[in-house]
């Protein structure tokens, strides 16, 4: 709860004593959080804690569930947030909820896929930043969300009606549902383009995905401003939040810059303060027409190898991709005729496959999909590549590079590569 202090001298010992609190607080670890509660649909037999920003050598803690009741008790080092996850049956998406673990015991009651009321219906108690998460989520739903919410049900409607998309979007739709994997994303690239402005939808379409954009605007602006006020553990995981967002990292970019520099000095040696300002760091470098990022990595026989050295002078595409990600392989095979095509005018393709824990599933993909360029290995996050080519959460990237170095292009689909290919070779 929020109390309104009247003197700056009472502000100083407060502030004093929350600093040391802090500090403490990081300083003196483990710590033992009891976390104990109850579940709605009491089919579920377990539960997935693990650290919202999912750091390679991070713990994941299975939780059994009996008669929708657990209790368990993990350690944790860091004040950071965590997610409670429960696997949405039948696919590969989870249901999850935020929360910051204590030294001591969270109760929770949970409502897992329940979306509507999400933090009104769903319960954390213990703890100061539970509680002003959940204050947070509350005021959040009620303001935005509730209306975001219904006019998605509206999306919804006009979807089943064909009402939504226009002509040319569900020409695309079709030929995706119809067509084989590699159609499916050689149409995906044409629908993100589309999708930009909205050239994908009817009218009364664009209208209402317009006042969807709208609220979730409004919406970024009142957690910017609850963080520009709050300079706590919760405003640095809604900051975190924000910046792993492309799409609000592309509307908001100075301003979340400006929210990073207000509470970076707050939190000097907390994990999120080096993984912030490098994200921030390269949005601003990985750019079409900034040179690239050079780095040494090792071949799959352990031989280290410097990408500067192997660009040649040549138009070379940076692959990177894992053995993990469905879709960067498809995509992947979609280059094999262009480079085939292309190699022997000036075109190259380096590879990068960020793997964990060994190469067992990197060296069957390779032997059944044969990609004919080198290919190097990021394990287990060694180098942070990922993160530094601003992409920690995604599965993988296309960036095209020219001959002096600069980015072409960013994320092109095989006919844009084809274009710029016949331009400059």
């Amino acid at each position: 709860m929020y109390f309104p202090i009247k003197t700056s001298f009472l502000k100083s010992v407060l502030a004093f004593g929350c600093l040391m609190f802090c500090i403490t607080f990081l300083n003196a670890q483990p710590f033992k959080c009891t976390i104990k509660g109850t579940v709605s649909d009491t089919s579920f037999t377990e539960l997935k804690i693990e650290t919202f920003r999912k750091k390679v050598n991070d713990s994941v803690f299975v939780v059994p569930i009996k008669n929708g009741e657990f209790l368990y008790t993990f350690q944790f080092e860091e004040l950071e947030a965590y997610t409670i996850n429960f696997r949405i049956p039948n696919t590969s998406n989870e249901w999850f909820l935020p929360f910051f673990p204590i030294d001591g015991e969270i109760s929770f009651s949970l409502f897992p896929f329940e979306f509507d009321g999400y933090y009104l219906i769903n319960k954390i108690e213990g703890g100061q930043i539970n509680q002003a998460f959940m204050a947070y989520g509350e005021k959040v739903g009620t303001q935005f969300n509730n209306q975001i919410d219904q006019l998605y049900n509206r999306w919804d409607s006009l979807e089943e009606a064909g009402n939504f998309y226009n002509d040319s979007a569900l020409v695309l739709n079709q030929k995706m549902k119809n067509g084989s994997t590699e159609d499916f994303y050689r149409k995906n690239w044409i629908l993100k383009k589309m999708r930009v402005n909205h050239e994908d939808k009817t009218p009364e379409g664009k209208i209402l995905a317009l006042k969807i954009d709208s609220l979730q605007n409004a919406r970024y602006t009142f957690t910017s401003n609850y963080i520009k006020h709050n300079h706590n553990t919760l405003s640095y995981y809604l900051l975190l939040r924000n910046v792993t967002n492309k799409n609000l990292l592309k509307s908001h970019f100075e301003d979340i810059q400006q929210n990073f520099k207000l509470l970076s000095p707050k939190f000097p040696d907390h994990s999120y303060t080096p993984f912030i300002e490098e994200i921030l760091i390269s949005f601003k470098r990985i750019q079409v027409g900034k040179e690239f990022l050079d780095f040494t990595a090792p071949d799959l026989n352990g031989n280290p190898v410097t990408l500067s050295d192997k660009l040649e002078g040549k138009i070379t595409l940076l692959d990177l991709w894992g053995s993990w990600c469905g879709g960067c392989i498809t995509t992947s095979k979609l280059v094999v005729p262009i480079y085939e095509a292309y190699k022997d005018k000036g075109f190259n393709v380096i590879g990068v496959a960020r793997e964990f824990k060994n190469t067992d599933a990197l060296e069957r993909i390779l032997g059944k999909v044969k990609f004919p360029w080198l290919n190097l290995l990021e394990l287990d996050d060694q180098q942070d590549l990922w993160l530094k080519y601003g992409i920690p959460n995604s599965g993988g990237e296309k960036i095209l590079i020219d001959r002096d170095g600069k980015i072409l292009a960013i994320s092109p689909g095989p006919d844009e590569i084809k274009k710029i290919l016949e331009e400059k070779l």
